[in-house]
């Protein structure tokens, strides 16, 4: 995000339409997670089967 100081827990929008969260912020870097939200989380559905081909 240009004209903000990152800072971790930032989101950004990068030119390339990705968004991400910077996670950290070094003197010679900045770390942003560009990993969906819901990644690395074990996910439960409930599903009906409605039909068998």
């Amino acid at each position: 995000m240009v004209g903000k100081a990152p800072e971790p827990g930032l989101h950004v929008h990068a030119e390339n339409g990705l968004h991400g969260d910077v996670t950290a912020v070094r003197d010679d870097a900045v770390e942003v997670d560009f990993n969906h939200e819901l990644a690395g989380r074990t996910l439960v559905f409930d599903i009906e089967v409605l039909e068998v081909r």
